[in-house]
């Protein structure tokens, strides 16, 4: 019975060893380690580089964000008060975001999805509307807007086109509902 107990403690403390720890970044400070000239995320009072996650209030909303050894790990997420997903991304070595970048309307459908490269929008992104129908969809270059942007209606039936070279607009096509016919083809800007 003895050797049963222990191993039931022994079990619990490695779990609770091994679990990632959420703080409130007040009660967090960055120190620059002299060896590498970096800083690195303490919690105040211990000795060891944070690693967890940490919480702050921002703009009406929770935003937590993941560290290693007291370095950010690039996942980052922003909540709604009550706890619902808001937005959710990746930041790269130097703090610009990277990758797949997600927001959520309050009712939990997704806003925005689209990817960062390098601090900018780049490749395909889609804008949704509360119900989760598809309203604006097209590609980023650079931050730039790219080649055909479609925009669909409440019901789903694409209406409008526009095209972009390098960011600048170039012309505008508007399509009857009906039949999906341009009804005034290719107005160049």
């Amino acid at each position: 019975m003895y050797h049963k107990i222990l191993f039931s403690i022994l079990i619990l403390y490695t779990s609770f060893s091994f679990a990632q720890r959420e703080v409130w970044e007040d009660s967090t400070s960055w120190i620059k380690e002299k060896k590498y000239e970096t800083l690195k995320l303490y919690v105040i009072g211990e000795k060891k580089p944070f690693t967890g996650y940490t919480k702050r209030f921002e703009n009406n909303s929770i935003v937590k964000h993941l560290y290693k050894n007291g370095k950010s790990d690039g996942c980052w997420s922003t909540y709604y008060i009550d706890g619902k997903i808001k937005e959710k991304g990746y930041y790269n070595m130097q703090n610009d975001y990277e990758g797949e970048y997600k927001k959520y309307h309050p009712n939990g459908n997704i806003m925005i999805e689209g990817k960062y490269k390098n601090n900018k929008k780049d490749g395909a992104w889609f804008y949704f509307d509360e119900n989760g129908k598809i309203v604006e969809g097209g590609h980023y270059f650079n931050d730039e807007k790219q080649g055909i942007w479609r925009f669909w209606n409440e019901n789903g039936i694409m209406y409008y086109e526009e095209i972009f070279q390098n960011g600048e607009l170039k012309s505008m096509i508007f399509y009857n509902n009906e039949d999906d016919t341009p009804l005034v083809p290719n107005i160049d800007k």
